[in-house]
């Protein structure tokens, strides 16, 4: 388990460095408890969220709730190991190919005919990043109707996002606070839907930077575009004595265009 979350936290960094540095920012002396890593894909045979998902049910872990996103055309699902709590929990999306246009479909459909059909395996598979050759101007054409496809197209298989636990912060802390550190540091947050997504009521407070830009390798060159950013977010006891373990819908869906271009 270890090893897995490591190499993907290390990975993570290679396209968002800026999290160590956010670390040290908000607790010099601590490590920083992760509440959940998100992880994108395509709902396809080959890659889809059960593919990627059976790396963390072999660890133990559990399905829970799924979650639709009906404008961004993405279906998403959680697993959380019950007997270790305080493992992160493990968030897996989809894009629904069959919903988007012929283009897409087709271009999608090449670079998953480039990945081998035993690829997903393997447990490294959700670090490799891309290994199709991908055309500068065709991302640029998928982020036109889909943000989420050219983040997949251009960068493949990774984290996309790793999440502080503003819970486990020490000293006790607060969400705003966080934030007002955050861009005090010269840090940009999303700022879709408030810089805060949720609300106590809800059980789940979040926030976000803006996705690091790296340039990456394409068939024309190297171009700089959005690639990972980091989540933080705080959870509340429910009406019924226990954390809110999940996720709202609402709030996700602004987070997703953490990665937006900009």
């Amino acid at each position: 388990m270890y090893a897995l979350m490591n190499q993907l936290w290390l990975d993570y960094l290679t396209l968002n460095p800026q999290a160590a540095a956010i670390n040290r920012l908000l607790a010099e002396n601590e490590a920083v408890a992760n509440d959940h890593i998100a992880l994108r894909t395509m709902a396809h045979a080959k890659t889809n969220i059960q593919q990627l998902a059976q790396h963390f049910l072999t660890l133990g872990y559990t399905p829970a709730d799924c979650y639709h996103f009906a404008t961004k055309k993405l279906d998403a699902q959680y697993f959380i190991h019950l007997q270790r709590p305080r493992w992160p929990k493990i968030f897996i999306s989809q894009l629904t190919m069959s919903q988007c246009s012929t283009y897409l479909q087709n271009v999608i459909e090449q670079a998953i005919n480039d990945i081998p059909d035993d690829f997903c395996q393997a447990a490294d598979c959700l670090y490799r990043g891309r290994i199709w050759p991908a055309s500068y101007p065709i991302y640029c054409r998928l982020a036109e109707e889909s943000e989420y496809a050219a983040w997949w197209y251009a960068l493949g298989f990774h984290a996309n996002h790793f999440t502080v636990n503003v819970n486990q912060l020490l000293p006790k802390t607060q969400l705003e606070e966080v934030n007002q550190k955050l861009k005090r540091a010269g840090y940009a947050l999303n700022p879709h839907g408030g810089e805060i997504k949720g609300h106590e009521s809800d059980g789940l407070k979040q926030s976000a930077t803006l996705a690091d830009k790296r340039e990456i390798d394409f068939i024309e060159g190297k171009f700089e575009i959005p690639t990972c950013y980091y989540e933080f977010a705080e959870r509340f006891t429910l009406s019924n004595g226990q954390l809110f373990q999940g996720f709202v819908t609402q709030s996700a869906d602004k987070i997703f265009q953490s990665t937006d271009r900009y």
